[in-house]
Order: structure tokens, then sequence, then C-alpha cells
């Protein structure tokens, strides 16, 4: 039986944004009690995830995306928040300014998805970058001021950075960092 590798499509951050997401996430209470915190090399924002599938699909993935016409853009971060039960979260993330761009770029793609007959993420699209993720401990909980000095602490993510380039990743649960560059596609159009 073909063992099956794990893939996403994704958008990686370059090193000054990294840099800025490890200063929060250090600025960070204890009290945001988390199993996983995203390794400055697993930064980044998803577009797709692929999940399971084999070389043949891969390769019309990646026929697909290096035939995508879409402009670079620039993103921003701008807040940090939360996915879950806003007590004990079970995401931890930094959000971004709407984007038109991004979210056009997304579009296409699961556009692609859906022609190449993959499954995709039915749930609505919510553009974000994981800090931290799975509550540790259930003896803790999060108050109104630990969410508020979380909301202080976001103030100092605001960073913007232009995308020209989205890569497929291969997911490696195993391994620290998870996540390693497949293949790159560079934005023209």
């Amino acid at each position: 039986m073909e063992i099956l590798s794990h893939y996403f499509i994704g958008i990686d951050l370059p090193n000054h944004v990294k840099q800025n997401l490890i200063e929060v996430q250090q600025k960070l209470p204890s009290s945001f009690s988390y199993k996983q915190w995203t390794h400055k090399f697993d930064f980044h924002i998803t577009l797709t995830f692929l999940g399971e599938i084999d070389d043949k699909q891969l390769t019309n993935v990646e026929q697909y995306l290096n035939n995508l016409e879409k402009k670079p853009f620039f993103l921003t971060l701008d807040q940090l928040g939360v996915f879950g039960n806003q007590k004990q979260p079970r995401v931890l993330w930094a959000g971004l300014e709407h984007s038109n761009e991004l979210h056009e770029l997304h579009h296409q793609i699961s556009h692609m998805l859906t022609q190449l007959e993959l499954s995709k993420d039915n749930r609505p699209y919510r553009p974000h970058i994981t800090l931290a993720k799975k509550w540790n401990d259930s003896t803790i909980l999060l108050d109104s001021n630990q969410l508020d000095r979380m909301q202080q602490i976001g103030q100092s993510v605001e960073t913007s950075f232009e995308v020209e380039t989205i890569h497929l990743f291969k997911i490696y649960p195993q391994q620290m960092p998870k996540y390693q560059k497949y293949r790159s596609f560079s934005l023209r159009g």
C-alpha cells in the first residue's frame, strides 16, 4: 500500500515578520497555557489544506500552480485573536487586515481543487497565522483582563509584507519544524 504524504498550499512569511511573531509569543503571560507553540520556521498563512494526495494529484496541483496568474500583493498583520472557548481557546492566532487579493487567490485555488476533484474545506476562509494551539491545562481559565492584555500585545504585531510567492508545503508531523517547502511558485500576472 502506497503511503501518502500530507500537503497544503500556503504563504511563507519574511524573517522580520517571523521574528515579530516570536516576540509576541514571548510577551504573552504564562496563563496562555498551550501544548504547542508554533516554531518560528512553521509560521505561515494557509491558502488551502490538501491532506493526503498521491503523486498524480500532486503533479496536477503543481501544474495548476505553475500556471496561476496572480500579481504580487501586500498583506498587513493587525491583531491577535483566538478560536474556540474564550476561557480556554484551542487556537491563538495573529490576524490580517482584509485583503481582496488574498481572498481572490484563495478562491482561485479552491476552484482548482474542484476542477481536480480534490476535497476542499467548505468552511469560510479565515486567514490567520497560528501562534499556539491545544490548550494545555484545564484548571487554567483566561479572564477578560488577560484577553485585553493579549489585544494590547496584538497592537505590536502590525507589520506589512509583500507576497510574491506561494508554496506547496509537505507536512512532517514528528519533526520540528513540521512544514517544509516542497515547491515554490512565483506570482505573476
